[in-house]
């Protein structure tokens, strides 16, 4: 199976890089769509046209003919263009430059642009583009991540998803914060952390760190998501999300309200998830006051928490997990509070377990010219009745730092926890065309001590095995080639350094290495006439990993989406997912071998307009397990997204 995936994932981006190396440089209009007028009787699909463009010396964009088969739109533009800067282009150029350029087409009906925005398109096609970016942010279709994701500090293992279940495969650094928030340690895994955000947050990449944030909808006229699935093995979910702005025709008063409930069989035990989510933003003048409350009951497997915690059978948790934020922002240092609270109870506890903690942060964001800088502190109170091994930090200092001399640009970020640890990160990207190039260098210092042993949370005259997994350093170069705007590739080669502490025969054994690795990343997509691809494969390659828990030696996914476009804005679409990897040793106490494994999902489905899908998949095709558990049987799943704009 080791070779078979290998040889797999290799095929895949050996034939990517040859239809990449076939395309065309191809910029896109971003931000900017042409609206059709009411009475345009012609249809178009995909709504997209390509067309020949000049940039002029004032920076406008001149039209020079249709290249796609529609001149019917050379009048509209024609006009439409006149009113375009070219820094809307999705590449650089220069004045007098000629080149091929794809625009994004509106087709509403007249009464649709009349009623929700009284004749104003300009917000129709700005509300088309956001809701087109958030249904695409947000799918099964695609990876947690971009591929393509150049700074490899920001990477996340690829979970594997069952509605808004979650599974990947442990990360013990680098996990992303909550509204600038670092959490503190728990009895859970990562996953833990994917299920709170996944469906609730979004991931913005900030300067060498993953934030876990508020999208802002920037527009009065309310949104409404709704998805919601049901499948084998009692399996249904229901997820519903509403944004406004300007609410109460207060100017930028916005409101946020998700509410997400999903049971089934996951992690070979019944599990349920039911989370509800409320933010606000209240502008005071200059100021701003956000607030932010989060509740999420679950009844998980015994597999999300940290491998050390795990027993030979597994059983069910009952979690209760609910956090209130508020920040208020002023021409003074911002303040910040977070206040969580995390409930944990099962029959195999001595006891019922609880993790509160009290976050207080102030920090400051200052822009001088070419110069962004951001300084943070951070107290925390804890207050819990179990132990980790890791010590529960008071203090943190942070300062991040952007230097933008377009085309370069250098990032920088320093950490100081409890004034002992010490964190330093760095990234210099330079970009040239249709070329990026970087370099990164990433190195902790002086870590926390943590303890060997811990108490167990089974019985009270028993220990438990604590295996310390940490990043010692990460230095490396990158690439990206750009052939246009809808094709990407990019390479990573570094090495970094892990160790590996546990108690071995009543004595500390360490074991440290260096790994050398390559990250390979693409994406494409590519639409012949009425056909489309999308595709987006990813594959890391390290070596020396012997010896090591939870390092894999190849790890990937690939998801691939094929559309065929129909009248009015409709297509019918089919794709897979591909997530799998090398086999590693696992961290728990009875440390076993993991085997090599990948794990198939297949899905088809249509898409009516811009705002409606309803798919049907197969999960888990040829029945395997990933990461070392079995998430899901073979299985058949039906669901449905629309968008509402009331």
């Amino acid at each position: 199976m080791r070779a078979s995936l290998k040889s797999i994932f290799i095929f895949l981006f050996f034939i990517f890089v040859g239809i990449l190396s076939a395309q065309n440089t191809i910029a896109h209009l971003e931000g900017e769509a042409l609206v059709l007028p009411e009475s345009w009787s012609f249809r178009y699909e995909p709504a997209q046209v390509l067309v020949k463009v000049k940039v002029e010396a004032d920076s406008t964009l001149s039209f020079i003919k249709v290249l796609d088969e529609k001149p019917e739109l050379s009048p509209l533009l024609q006009e439409f263009l006149s009113k375009c800067k070219a820094n809307l282009l999705s590449v650089s150029v220069s004045p007098d430059t000629e080149l091929n350029v794809i625009i994004d087409l509106i087709q509403v009906p007249p009464a649709y642009i009349n009623l929700i925005t009284q004749g104003k398109t300009s917000d129709v096609k700005k509300i088309e583009l956001w809701i087109e970016k958030e249904r695409k942010s947000l799918s099964f279709h695609q990876p947690i991540q971009d591929s393509v994701s150049a700074n490899v500090f920001l990477a996340l293992n690829e979970p594997y998803r069952s509605g808004f279940f979650s599974y990947s495969r442990p990360q013990y650094y680098n996990l992303p914060n909550l509204y600038g928030f670092t959490l503190q340690h728990s009895l859970y895994s990562s996953s833990f952390i994917n299920n709170l955000m996944l469906g609730l947050f979004n991931l913005q990449e900030e300067i060498l760190e993953l934030n876990a944030i508020e999208k802002n909808y920037p527009y009065e006229v309310t949104l409404s998501d709704i998805e919601a699935g049901i499948g084998d093995y009692e399996h249904l979910y229901t997820r519903v999300a509403l944004k406004k702005n300007n609410l109460f025709d207060y100017k930028d008063l916005y409101l946020s309200l998700d509410f997400l409930t999903q049971r089934g069989y996951w992690l070979e035990e019944d599990a349920s998830r039911n989370a509800l989510k409320l933010y606000l933003s209240v502008p005071l003048g200059k100021t701003k006051l956000n607030f932010s409350w989060i509740d999420l009951n679950s009844k998980l497997s015994m597999l999300n928490l940290s491998p050390e915690f795990w027993l030979p059978q597994n059983y069910v948790v009952k979690d209760h997990y609910n956090a209130l934020y508020a920040a208020f922002d002023w021409a003074g240092p911002n303040l910040a509070i977070l206040y969580e609270q995390n409930d944990m109870k099962s029959d195999k506890f001595i006891k019922d377990l609880h993790n509160d903690a009290l976050h207080l942060q102030a920090w400051k964001n200052l822009q001088m010219k070419k110069i962004d800088l951001a300084l943070k502190y951070e107290h925390i109170f804890s207050d819990y009745n179990y132990e980790t091994g890791e010590q529960a930090y008071k203090d943190r200092a942070e300062m991040q730092l952007c230097w933008n001399l377009n085309p370069l640009k250098w990032d920088m970020k320093a950490e100081l926890t409890d004034f002992q640890q010490v964190l330093l990160a760095t990234n210099l990207f330079y970009s040239l065309n249709k070329f990026g190039f970087g370099t990164f260098a990433q190195g902790s210092f002086n870590e926390l001590e943590s303890s060997l042993w811990i108490p167990s949370i089974y019985n009270e005259s028993d220990s438990l095995r604590n295996v310390q997994i940490r990043e010692i350093n990460n230095a490396g170069v990158y690439t990206g080639y750009s052939l246009n705007p809808n094709a990407f590739i990019s390479l990573s080669l570094g090495r970094k350094t892990i160790e590996n502490i546990y108690p071995e025969l009543e004595t500390e054994f360490k074991e440290e290495k260096k790994l050398p690795y390559i990250r390979l990343g693409g994406k494409l997509n590519k639409i012949w006439n009425k056909w489309e691809i999308q595709w987006q494969p990813s594959l890391t390659w390290q070596s020396n990993v012997e010896g090591l828990f939870e390092e894999p030696e190849f790890e990937g996914s690939s998801y691939l989406n094929l559309f065929y476009h129909l009248p009015y804005n409709n297509a019918i679409f089919s794709g897979f997912s591909l997530i799998g990897h090398s086999g590693f040793w696992n961290s728990d106490t009875s440390t076993f071998y993991i085997d090599s494994s990948s794990i198939i999902d297949l899905w088809a489905g249509v898409q009516i307009s811009n705002r409606f899908e309803f798919q049907v998949s197969y999960k888990n095709l040829m029945d395997t397990s990933i990461y070392g558990v079995y998430p899901v049987p073979p299985s058949i799943y039906a669901s449905v997204r629309w968008f509402f704009l009331n």
